[in-house]
């Protein structure tokens, strides 16, 4: 299954990318791209935040999160995003990504409910937001490739 949807997502279009927008879930792929083939890492049933409210909120005050869920922030344009974890309860993981679906940094285990401003030096488009140590587990690092498959509302 895991390929199949390597497949799919491989070829979907920038209007495909832009319908997933639209949508409030999305399945996040997390892959290496190695001598001309993909190895899987992870998926992450993701929340979208796309709204300005939305990503204010962020997880804040969420007291639990499931172990493959997260929320992915899609930013209006490309550029140096900073977070903080003011009243969130979790320690997350921070997966910056770029325009060109590329993992450019990761923040690992933050401090909850920190006012530090969390950020990477290198522009970003996307952050997912997954519970520390979600990178470390499963072997995300950056330069990685990163695909989005829009889901229903129902998860479908």
């Amino acid at each position: 299954m895991i390929m199949a949807l390597t497949l799919f997502c491989a070829k979907c279009s920038e209007n495909e990318k832009s319908e997933m927008e639209l949508g409030e879930r999305a399945l996040v792929l997390i892959f290496n791209p190695s001598d001309g083939k993909s190895v899987f890492k992870a998926e992450v049933d993701a929340e979208i935040a796309k709204t300005e409210e939305q990503r204010e909120r962020g997880l804040m005050y969420r007291k639990e999160l499931g172990e493959n869920e997260g929320m992915l922030f899609i930013m209006p344009y490309s550029g140096h995003h900073k977070f903080w974890m003011k009243n969130t309860l979790l320690s997350l993981d921070m997966i910056f990504i770029g325009e060109d679906m590329k993992i450019k940094g990761i923040i690992k285990n933050t401090i909850p409910e920190s006012t530090d401003p969390l950020g990477i030096s290198e522009p970003s488009r996307y952050v997912l937001e997954v519970n520390a140590g979600f990178s470390d587990n499963h072997g995300i690092s950056k330069g990685d490739s990163v695909k989005f498959i829009p889901l229903s509302p129902e998860g479908n």
